[in-house]
């Protein structure tokens, strides 16, 4: 997309800068590193009237000494020589552009700037590039200043950065991007068509990225080439004759706009493109306007009212305000209902946003932000019934939090999941609509807004907008609640539906942060898609119904075009559906062991709630508090050990969704250790139990999902020890408070082993941990704990024998039974098991042992093989002995089947007697035995080989049909399955030469007309003669190159010869050799003759061609048409 322009200038230079270098001379103007590279205009609008913002330019600085830019180069990446510049001075203090458009020179820079047209041209890369700016032939020797932009949020360093980074005038890989994010929580400022990058007014050169700004410049507004980069909106008070102090319309729009923060450049610019419409006759623009640059410590409000002059508005100063106070947001919503009262009510809020987090800082007021019950309060000003539209013109708004918080006040909500940009909603182009559509309901709107703010981001690949209808939230709130009070009781199940006690996996918590991972998430990864996590949690074979029955309404309720998302569009986020919710993959790392798929950067951890406040701004206030979180303690040994503290974060208050779902509680549980002691047991005094807490899980500690800590209390029933001594530790579950089952006489590993010294029931608790508690911070240095009870009954025994349950078999085959345990009695150990079985068809019976004897507890199975499954099973008696010389006797059943089996006939036919028949029958088998084929019923001349094959070599006799075949199908037992099919046999169609005409006949029909002459294909009749398409080897109604490579690999390559082979004759000399080849390539490519018409007609004197057969069958050849008898 690049081109060069060479200046039209040429001097006899190179001599003398020969002579320069060889005595150490730099060429470049020892003034050259005082210019810099000052605005760039690399996004123009080519539809735009306006000079500076149709095409591209490049303006330079000098603030030094006059300086020669002769030869001078201008380069995009490449370091090319895009632009020679011509042999002017260029004054100190002065501008020059650089035009890449067609123009009238201008060098005078009498009035501070000159200007230099090198061309129409096509320069930079609007989505990723460089301009640098050489003394001469671009080199790292003569780079004097660059400047590089990246929209994709990475860089490619091109030859022009590598020079830059080479002389140190470039920080290596460091790059701009023409999008303004202070925060992942700050609108973002995407760089739009017909704007510039620029340096501040100062122009500032620290040969950075953080020189360069959109729209102009950190002090601009608007591109200025040739001037300084400096633009302040003027504010002029409408005079009094002009000022409108009240007026009815359908619509008022209430225009919440803060620029208390890094953006109010930018909204500088969006306020005086508003007032070039301004209020139209079916709406009231009513503004309330704050910037961090202040207009002499005033806030702006007003009607906004039509004005043409660029960079002044229109609007009354009143007292400053801090932008973040819920009471500056609702009273200026009442004020604009009562002094600009309309049919509907719409409310803007113009700013930053967090989600449930909050919106609308006030940089200028302590960060104050509007945190969620001050949103409440402030919407409790508008007077009822409720505003129409709230459309949060902020960043990741679109949560189900939020819509629960304002939904007692607004009927639709506008909003994004995603992080979004100062100018995605067209505001002159929604409010025309709204004039023009004075009846439209509020729903009507918001789904316009949604599909205008779409339509206006083309060029971005990450965004969501929806229409979120308040109105019918409350089905979706109850869904939620019951959601996540499901998933909260599937993480305490130990089992009931997940019986795998010894597999960490098998349980909701890590099934959840599977589906967790692969959610769709947005900019703050905390907020994730709530559509898709149902959706992924309904999918999960793995996670039983009982504790996902509400994953489907959710996702019914969140349908597009449903009752609650009217409308909803996206880029970036193919999983996106309108509104998130807050699951955060980690309680207190930023960065989670598994995080969520494609996070570009560290979670914010759920204890660490930040920027959410309480409403005075003095501390954080997390999204709710904890039943869990530990109480001061009661018991002096309790508190002997350290960091034991309540969290400091109290929860967010006046938070509606919190107080109405569950959705908290299951976050609680979610970020707690699941703590699994393993299976209840039954063993023998004198042995030992072997307990095994390898099932436990955390969601938050490591990769593999396993916990931190484990600890075993022997007896969860008595407290140990029994007194309490200020050095004990005695709350290893650290609830605060010494219970009988936080002990740890058990240990503290994974596996524990515990004796049978004495009958009885133990009860035995395994505390798991988790790692929060080793986490830097003193919000997050607090514990999480979960508990589960294993019984191990130890027992007398008495001799006992259980053999395996009975089997059933369908094959031969070696087999295994399940498994026999036998034991000999409390003092008394198994010394022998036997087994035999008298049927003929079950062989080769014998005993393995998996706890062999001499013990007092054996197990094992009984391994056979069945050698004739046709037959009955039998019975397999087993006797059990032990060292007091007693016995013990049991059986098993051991049943053999055959299962019958199923056949599967080739589907009914036609074919011509030429070519005979072969098919196949199939059949199957569930017992693998062999099969045999055999036929039933069918002509006498077909015949079924065993394998299924079916064969029928066919003649003109046997044209007819259709001929029933029925198949049988015999498995070794002698059980049988038949099925039929059907075949009728055709004669060809070829052609019948008659004396003055031919026709496409069978070969019976046609020879029953008096001298008539068939021919079979490929004969086609062809201008009443039967010929061939001579050329046409393949045979297709085409000749090309395929019928060109078959005749070459005929002669040269062995392979198949043209069918009939004077079909490949196209010269018709009889012969196929290279002149047919050369023939067909001169037709086909060169525009050279037809192939003949003639090529297997026998012309008179002729011999009969080569081999001329077709399809086995030898044929007369016809005679040319001009030679052709007459048939008798």
């Amino acid at each position: 997309m690049y081109s060069r322009i060479s200046c039209r200038y040429s001097k006899f230079v190179l001599p003398l800068v020969c002579l320069l270098l060889i005595f150490g001379i730099s060429t470049a103007d020892s003034h050259a590193q005082e210019v810099v590279i000052n605005e760039v205009m690399f996004f123009p609008d080519t539809s735009d009237t306006v000079h500076e913002r149709n095409h591209e330019w490049v303006e330079l600085y000098n603030y030094g000494d006059p300086a020669n830019i002769d030869e001078w180069v201008i380069s995009n990446r490449d370091a090319s020589s895009d632009v020679v510049l011509p042999p002017w001075d260029f004054p100190p203090s002065t501008y020059l552009v650089i035009h890449f458009t067609t123009g009238t020179d201008d060098n005078d820079f009498s009035d501070g700037a000159g200007h230099y047209y090198a061309g129409n041209a096509d320069v930079f890369s609007e989505t990723m590039d460089e301009c640098a700016l050489y003394a001469g032939t671009p080199s790292g020797s003569t780079i004097l200043d660059f400047m590089n932009w990246s929209d994709a949020f990475s860089y490619s360093p091109g030859q022009a950065h590598d020079y830059a980074v080479s002389v140190g005038i470039w920080p290596s890989e460091d790059f701009f991007t023409p999008v303004d994010t202070a925060d992942m929580y700050a609108e973002i400022a995407w760089v739009m068509p017909g704007e510039s990058m620029g340096r501040d007014s100062s122009s500032t050169d620290t040969d950075s990225s953080g020189d360069w700004a959109v729209f102009g410049g950190a002090d601009a507004i608007y591109a200025s080439p040739g001037k300084v980069n400096y633009q302040l909106l003027q504010n002029i008070p409408p005079l009094k004759g002009e000022k409108i102090e009240r007026r009815y319309a359908a619509w008022t729009v209430i225009f919440y706009l803060n620029g208390e923060s890094n953006l109010d450049p930018h909204y500088f610019r969006l306020l005086d493109d508003l007032e070039t419409q301004g209020s139209l006759p079916n709406v009231n623009v009513v503004v309330l306007a704050d910037f961090k640059t202040n207009y002499g410590g005033n806030t702006l409000r007003g009607l906004l009212q039509a004005h043409n002059d660029s960079g002044t508005v229109h609007l009354d100063t009143i007292a400053e305000q801090n932008m973040g106070a819920p009471q500056t947001l609702g009273g200026f919503i009442y004020w604009a209902q009562q002094n600009y009262t309309a049919g509907k009510y719409v409310l803007f809020i113009k700013n930053h946003g967090a989600g449930w987090k909050g919106l609308s800082k006030d940089e200028t007021s302590g960060n104050d932000r509007i945190y969620m019950q001050e949103l409440y309060s402030a919407l409790d000003h508008s007077i009822p019934p409720k505003l129409d539209v709230l459309v949060f013109d902020a960043c990741l708004m679109a949560m189900v939090e939020v819509a629960r918080q304002v939904k007692q006040r607004v009927e639709m909500m506008v909003a994004s999941e995603e992080t979004k940009t100062v100018f995605d909603f067209p505001y002159n182009s929604i409010f025309a609509a709204m004039n023009a559509n004075p009846y439209w309901t509020g729903e009507q709107l918001a789904v316009d807004i949604v599909a205008k703010a779409a339509a206006n981001a083309p060029r971005r690949n990450n965004y969501t907008f929806s229409a979120i209808d308040c109105r019918n939230l409350d089905p979706l709130i109850s869904q939620i609640d019951n959601f996540g009070g499901e998933l909260e009781w599937g993480l305490d199940d130990y089992d009931f539906h997940y019986q795998n006690h010894y597999d960490r996996d098998d349980n909701v918590q890590i099934r959840v942060r599977n589906q967790l991972v692969l959610t769709e998430h947005f900019r703050d990864a905390n907020f994730i898609d709530l559509y898709h996590f149902a959706q992924l949690i309904k999918a999960d074979t793995e996670i039983p119904d009982d504790y996902k029955t509400q994953a489907q309404p959710i996702t019914n309720s969140l349908q597009k075009g449903g009752s609650i998302i009217k409308a909803e569009e996206h880029a970036g986020h193919d999983n996106a559906h309108g509104l998130s919710i807050y699951f955060p993959s980690a309680q207190t790392k930023a960065a989670p062991p598994v995080p969520k798929q494609n996070t570009p950067r560290g979670e914010r951890p759920y204890d660490n709630p930040w920027p959410s406040h309480k409403p005075d701004n003095s501390a954080l206030a997390k999204y709710a508090s904890d039943p869990d979180d530990c109480k001061p303690p009661d018991q002096p040994c309790v508190n002997n050990y350290t960091q034991a503290r309540n969290h400091p974060c109290e929860p967010t208050p006046g938070f509606f969704f919190v107080e109405d779902t569950d959705w908290d509680e299951f976050l609680h549980r979610y970020y707690e250790p699941v703590s699994d002691a393993g299976e209840d047991t039954t063993v023998r005094i004198g042995t030992n139990a072997y307990l095994n807490g390898v099932g436990s899980s955390d969601s938050d500690t490591r990769p593999d999902g396993t916990v931190e800590r484990y600890f075993w209390d022997f007896d969860s029933r008595v407290d140990a020890p029994p007194d309490c001594p200020p050095s004990a530790d005695e709350d290893w579950d650290r609830d605060c408070t010494d219970d009988a089952n936080d002990d740890k006489d058990g240990g503290e590993n994974r596996k524990a082993t515990f004796p049978c010294n004495a009958p009885g029931t133990y009860y035995i608790t395994l505390t798991v941990w988790d790692d929060h508690n080793l986490q830097g911070g003193t919000h997050t240095q607090h514990y999480e704990t979960d508990q589960d009870e294993v019984v191990v009954r130890c027992e007398d025994t008495v001799f006992s024998f259980i053999p395996p349950p009975d089997e059933e078999q369908h094959e031969n085959g070696s087999y295994e039974s399940d498994l026999f345990v036998a034991s000999g009695g409390t003092g008394h150990d198994v010394v022998g098991v036997t087994a035999s079985c008298a049927q003929t068809s079950i062989a080769n019976v014998d005993i393995v042992f998996t706890i062999p004897p001499p013990a007092g507890y054996i197990e094992g199975f009984v391994s056979y093989d069945v050698v004739d499954h046709c037959q009955p099973g039998g019975t397999v008696e087993m006797t059990v002995m032990n060292d007091a010389e007693e016995t013990l006797t049991g059986a098993f059943e051991i049943a053999l089947t055959n299962t019958s089996p199923t056949i599967t006939c080739p589907p009914d036919t036609s074919f011509e007697y030429t070519s005979g028949y072969t098919g196949a029958a199939t059949a199957y088998d569930e017992d693998s035995d062999p099969l045999a084929f055999s036929k039933v019923d069918g002509p006498d001349g077909l015949f079924v080989l065993e394998d299924g094959t079916i064969i029928w070599e066919t003649g003109p006799g046997d044209v007819g049909g259709p001929y029933d075949v029925t198949v049988l199908v015999t498995d070794i037992c002698g059980v049988t399955a038949e099925c039929s099919f059907s075949l009728t046999v055709t004669a060809p169609v070829g052609c019948c030469q008659h004396a003055e005409y031919c026709e496409m006949l069978a070969e019976e029909e046609c020879m029953s007309f008096p001298g008539a002459i068939w021919y079979p294909s490929p004969y086609q009749c062809i201008d009443g003669v039967c010929k061939i398409y001579c050329g046409d080897c393949k045979q297709d109604g085409v000749i090309d190159l395929g019928d060109l490579l078959l005749i070459i690999n005929y002669l040269y390559k062995s392979g198949p010869a043209p069918d009939p082979l004077c079909i490949g004759d196209v010269s018709c000399d009889y012969l196929v050799d290279l002149g047919d080849v050369l023939y067909l390539v001169s037709y086909l490519y060169k525009g050279g003759q037809s192939p003949c018409e003639e090529c297997c007609f026998l012309k008179a004197g002729k011999e009969k061609f080569p081999n001329q057969e077709i399809q086995g069958v030898p044929r007369k050849l016809p005679q040319a048409p001009g030679d052709l008898k007459q048939i008798e």
